[in-house]
């Protein structure tokens, strides 16, 4: 089964508490190791704050991580999902409940991490034959159970701008 959508989502983490969130340099912030265990990890790849990513599962893996897959339409649709994690840091709401993550930074993400996602969306297109349909995990998982969030503070228009700065980067390429 060959893979259809492309699932964008944000990993939460790291959780800042009441504190503010750091530069978007902290090698706190940007340390991708945590994610290094492909058994444990939940996407295919992890992009961090500065545009740098690491692969977990190779796209040709078929791999479930939202609720969506896992308990609602099952066995049948594993590998028709690709998961990209994007590195977004989340601290506490003061008018949300104890120890809860529900604010992100703003912008949410950073124009590395657009310009990164679009070189994998076009990539694992490429790799599929045909464009992926872009998804995001907190609209796969709209009205399930423990339903995620996420990616929050995503903006569609950033993700355009930077396939579009691709395209142009590559057209520059080709040979008239």
């Amino acid at each position: 089964m060959s893979a259809r959508y492309f699932v964008i989502h944000d990993t939460s983490w790291p959780w800042f508490g009441a504190h503010d969130f750091p530069p978007e340099a902290d090698p706190h912030m940007n340390d991708l190791s945590r994610y290094a265990h492909a058994s444990t990890a939940l996407a295919h790849v992890f992009v961090n704050r500065l545009g740098r990513t690491l692969t977990t599962h190779d796209f040709s893996e078929p791999w479930r991580a939202t609720k969506l897959e896992m308990r609602a339409a099952g066995v049948p649709v594993k590998g028709l999902f690709l998961h990209v994690e994007l590195v977004q840091p989340r601290r506490s709401d003061p008018a949300g409940p104890a120890g809860n993550d529900a604010q992100a930074p703003l912008p949410g993400f950073t124009p590395a991490q657009y310009d990164m996602l679009a070189l994998l969306y076009l990539a694992a297109s490429v790799r599929a034959g045909e464009g992926l349909i872009p998804a995001l995990h907190g609209a796969l998982d709209e009205g399930l159970i423990d339903g995620h969030d996420d990616p929050q503070n995503f903006l569609l228009t950033a993700f355009a701008a930077a396939l579009a700065r691709l395209e142009q980067q590559l057209s520059a390429l080709s040979v008239p």
